[in-house]
């Protein structure tokens, strides 16, 4: 996924899509609502998506959790 596509996933679904990143071993994955497992993101894209003002930090345990708010 791109790191629009990331954006536009996780403001879609915003009360089920989550966006994970673990910084320290550069890597990410997204989750949806509609799929019961997370599907790996490109680690660079996700960094670009998590800017996007309208994401919040949901957990931070094993890495950063971000969803819409």
């Amino acid at each position: 996924m791109t790191a629009l596509e990331i954006t536009k996933a996780l403001k879609a679904d915003s009360r089920n899509a989550l966006l994970w990143i673990n910084e320290d071993r550069k890597k990410a994955a997204f989750h949806s609502g509609t799929v019961s497992y997370a599907v790996t993101v490109d680690f660079n894209a996700a960094m670009i998506a998590k800017g996007d003002p309208a994401f919040g930090i949901v957990d931070a345990t094993d890495g950063t959790t971000y969803a819409a708010i």
